[in-house]
């Protein structure tokens, strides 16, 4: 499968085509939080499970704070993801996310490709990220599962960032 990208004022079309039964996908990449469905943004990451119950201010806050990239199929937003990183050394993928109807089209790919080709990220030494059922999506880019005591990690009381009201309605 093949990817390409065509460069437009502030994003790229990323076209997906695969040999045999022909398929054309034609996704708007484009980076910034203020082009983003902000609602659907905050809808879906209450629902995950590694943010369930999330605040919306924090949802704000958080992609306000890093680099934010959204895949748009015409005008629904249908994919996004979150980048945090100093811009030299090292990246940190968060909050990939496709939108269920457009799984298994090469939606997160596509984001991936995009990012890791991204000329302003060219100094990284290393790319980051955490999941529990996606593995296979990110090893086909490159990715190692981390061996057992090279990572740690401070967990903080889920109190900080999950809705009060989720709390008492999920308990």
């Amino acid at each position: 499968m093949a990817i390409r990208l065509l460069r437009c004022a502030n994003c790229y079309l990323a076209s997906t085509r695969r040999k045999g039964n022909f398929i054309l996908v034609q996704i708007e990449l484009a980076y910034g939080w203020e082009r983003m469905d902000q609602e659907w943004v905050k809808r879906v990451l209450r629902s995950t499970y590694w943010s369930p119950g999330i605040r919306p201010e924090v949802v704000e806050k958080s992609f306000q704070n890093s680099l934010s990239l959204g895949a748009y199929e015409g005008a629904r937003q249908v994919g996004m993801l979150r980048v945090l990183t100093d811009y030299a050394t090292v990246g940190y993928f968060a909050d990939v996310y496709v939108d269920e109807a457009c799984r298994g089209r090469g939606v997160a790919k596509q984001m991936l490709d995009f990012v890791l080709a991204d000329p302003q990220f060219s100094t990284l030494r290393k790319w980051l990220l955490m999941t529990r059922d996606a593995q296979e999506v990110y090893a086909r880019h490159g990715f190692e599962v981390i061996p057992p005591g090279k990572c740690m990690r401070l967990a903080l009381p889920n109190s900080n960032w999950q809705d009060p009201g989720f709390v008492a309605a999920n308990a």
